[in-house]
């Protein structure tokens, strides 16, 4: 059996940064709005609201963005008396897909680190949203060669550590979850009795949580730190 820690790293704007792809397309979006004459405060406001609704049912799919400013768009013409426009549908639509085919930025490190990592420990990946996006980030990142296994999962929480924990044959002890959101990537592996390094980045809302106690929890600032914490803790 491979006793080696198993370090689980989240994706999205923990080794990638997907967050500023998400500013753009919702200032573009508001942007459009605002043409049509909708107030943008108010416009912010439904969507943002509408946008966390969906996840209930669509999760953190590619579909679910998209839908969340088409029907904030619809609602708006509703209100003002305006008829539903199939080309700012389309313009919604191409707001929509610059996200998912752009390449987001490497995280500042993350190949120096995963370098340094993969030779004492085991690097998986754990991200959520839709397989074929994340799978195309994830090959074009030029990370994939360091990770020995894959999950793309539509949520995470205390029963997906528990299966991945399975999966990968080791014990909650031996692993440790590194992310940046806290209701995602930290609580729910504290809550399975791993280990965790929370790498603050701004994110959206919905992430946000309060932190669970734990003696094996650390906060640090840059993926650089990374290292230092593991290899002292499992000497």
């Amino acid at each position: 059996m491979d006793n080696r820690p198993v370090l689980i790293f989240d994706g999205d704007d923990t080794l990638w940064r997907t967050m500023p792809l998400y500013d753009e397309a919702k200032r573009q979006f508001f942007h459009l709005m605002r043409k049509q004459g909708f107030a943008a405060e108010a416009v912010e406001e439904y969507f943002e609201e509408r946008d966390r609704s969906n996840i209930k049912s669509l999760g953190f799919s590619r579909r679910r963005f998209g839908l969340s400013m088409l029907q904030t768009y619809r609602h708006f013409a509703r209100v003002h008396r305006r008829p539903i426009k199939k080309s700012i549908d389309r313009q919604i639509i191409a707001i929509r897909n610059k996200i998912f085919e752009a390449q987001p930025t490497l995280a500042p490190f993350a190949d120096a680190v995963l370098e340094s990592l993969a030779s004492r420990n085991r690097l998986v990946l754990l991200t959520k949203g839709t397989r074929s996006v994340q799978l195309r980030r994830v090959s074009s990142s030029g990370l994939r060669h360091f990770f020995e296994r894959i999950f793309v999962v539509k949520d995470k929480n205390n029963a997906t550590f528990k299966q991945l924990l399975h999966a990968l044959k080791t014990k909650p002890s031996n692993a440790w979850s590194v992310g940046d959101s806290l209701r995602s990537d930290i609580n729910p592996a504290i809550r399975r009795g791993l280990n965790a390094v929370w790498i603050p980045n701004r994110n959206w809302s919905y992430e946000e949580d309060v932190l669970l106690s734990s003696g094996r929890f650390y906060k640090v600032q840059s993926l650089r730190q990374i290292a230092g914490i593991i290899n002292k803790i499992d000497k």
